[in-house]
């Protein structure tokens, strides 16, 4: 789509500029008597201004040029045409800083001129600028109301040049909205019918069910939080079910609003104890930035029930910062996440209290693979401290839980065709904790010891996911995922491998 932009936004600022004179033919024969006028009548400001239109017109730009700036200084009231006209020239001839030097000028001579201010915004786009000639195009579409369609559509090929779809997309419905018949209104549906369908726009309203089974060969371990119960090895099959939505109150241009929620359940054939209630709910606030950034933040609140009784609950603030490389390479992600985390049963020693706080922050890289059409790959790193609420119990230990863990993962997201798609992952993370461990002290080699480790924890995980998507509202999904923690506390070193299949829909409202 990049040389159908280029061209549009050349034909779309000529038809902005219905005041500017076009250029035309000039003989050799006109030259000379406008010459040999301006000769006989040096003083006379109208006859300067039509030779140098006519240097200009016939291809002498640099003879243009320099008449341009003398004619500018001998004749003020002239100075901001001519200033105009001399940064046209340099635009056209691709010399993008001197021409935005004479626009800015003609600006500053002629405030309320709308043609410098839009040929200044076309130079800004030319230099990477983008931020500075999206403000010049607001600034021209308050000046100028009857160009509001135009300008619009100038801001919402800057927003596609960029990678802002979704951004770009508002700006073309909006033109379309001012008059569906107009020349900009049909030029914004050519663009819009042009999109692949990977960009359009998010929708209003989202809901999905799923349904699925699994099994899982050390069931002990799942209790919907990162802290997990001790490991027993013992396995169990499942039914899974669960559903939400999400929805879009708020989108404007500066931003989009999201809120959701999400339930999940299941349901164990012998460990009863372990089935999982989960509720979650979920909102994010995405701002668009000035050229390739974006701002979000996301918020998230759950509760997790243990077989019908309360056992967790936690909310977490993420601030998040979008980087769009380009097409090629892809968008980069930084954040920082702030986690609180409370469970609701009192610990038998208060070294082994498990609420507190978890403080983190990661960056992701997200970029396609090359020659592999939708497909997607991501890399991320990310660095977590989490201080619990423990204190010192009557055995003289500390906080079991306080720990600093590094974390790096990977995942790819490749479409296999007929409708079938495979997506990989991976990761390992190192955690150190920070104090002495009371479960080693009481539980190493089966009898316990009086001079018990610092937890060392190296955990690795892969997961193979196969999808398929049986219609446009209905998907299953094949899933298997293995999760090896290496632990120097023989309690907390396991293995885990989980087996499940999940059939999914989901339905949207544009």
């Amino acid at each position: 789509m990049g040389s159908m932009l280029c061209l549009s936004r050349v034909l779309l600022a000529l038809s902005l500029l219905s005041t500017v004179p076009l250029a035309r033919a000039v003989s050799l024969d006109e030259l000379e008597r406008l010459r040999a006028a301006t000769r006989e009548y040096p003083d006379d400001p109208d006859l300067a201004w039509a030779l140098a239109a006519a240097l200009r017109d016939s291809g002498r730009q640099q003879e243009a040029l320099d008449h341009f700036r003398r004619n500018g200084e001998r004749w003020p009231d002239w100075r901001a045409q001519y200033a105009f006209e001399r940064g046209r020239l340099l635009y056209e001839r691709g010399e993008f800083p001197g021409a935005l030097d004479a626009f800015e000028t003609a600006i500053y001579l002629d405030p309320l001129g709308g043609s410098a201010r839009l040929y200044r915004a076309l130079a800004l786009q030319e230099l990477g600028r983008r931020a500075d000639a999206e403000r010049e195009l607001r600034v021209l579409e308050r000046l100028e109301p009857e160009l509001k369609a135009e300008t619009l559509l100038l801001r919402a090929m800057n927003r596609m040049e960029v990678g802002d779809q979704i951004g770009s997309q508002r700006l073309l419905q909006e033109v379309i909205a001012l008059d569906p018949t107009s020349p900009p209104a049909r030029r914004a549906s050519l663009f819009l019918d042009a999109r692949p369908r990977d960009e359009v726009e998010d929708p209003i309203l989202s809901t999905w069910v799923q349904i699925g089974t699994e099994l899982d060969s050390n069931v002990t371990l799942d209790s919907g939080t990162d802290l997990g119960g001790v490991s027993t090895g013992q396995a169990d099959a499942s039914a899974n079910w669960g559903g939400g939505f999400v929805w879009q109150p708020l989108r404007t241009e500066w931003g989009t609003l999201s809120l959701g929620y999400r339930y999940s359940e299941s349901s164990h054939e012998d460990l009863k104890a372990f089935n999982l209630q989960s509720h979650l709910l979920f909102s994010s606030l995405s701002f668009d930035g000035p050229g390739r950034l974006s701002k979000r933040i996301d918020g998230m609140v759950s509760s997790v029930h243990l077989d019908g009784d309360r056992y967790a609950h936690s909310w977490l603030v993420r601030p998040n910062l979008f980087v769009l490389i380009n097409n090629t390479w892809g968008v980069s992600r930084l954040y920082v996440e702030y986690l609180r985390r409370s469970y609701h049963d009192e610990p038998l020693f208060s070294s082994l209290d498990r609420d507190g706080t978890t403080y983190g922050i990661g960056v992701e890289h997200y970029l396609p693979l090359p020659g592999w059409e939708g497909s997607l790959a991501s890399i991320a790193m990310k660095l977590a401290r989490t201080d619990s609420e423990a204190s010192r119990d009557p055995l003289g230990f500390e906080g079991d839980y306080d720990r600093r863990r590094a974390e790096i993962r990977t995942q790819l997201k490749l479409p296999l065709g007929a409708a079938f798609d495979l997506s990989i992952s991976g990761g390992v993370a190192w955690e150190r904790y920070r104090n002495e461990n009371l479960i080693d002290a009481l539980t190493d080699n089966g009898v316990g010891t009086p001079t018990p480790s610092k937890r060392r924890d190296l955990i690795g995980d892969a997961t193979l996911a196969l999808g398929w998507s049986i219609s446009p509202h209905l998907r299953l999904e094949l899933r298997w995922q293995n999760i090896r923690d290496r632990s120097n506390v023989d309690v907390y070193d396991y293995s885990r491998s989980i087996v499940g299949v999940q059939l999914m829909a989901e339905r949207s409202w544009p």
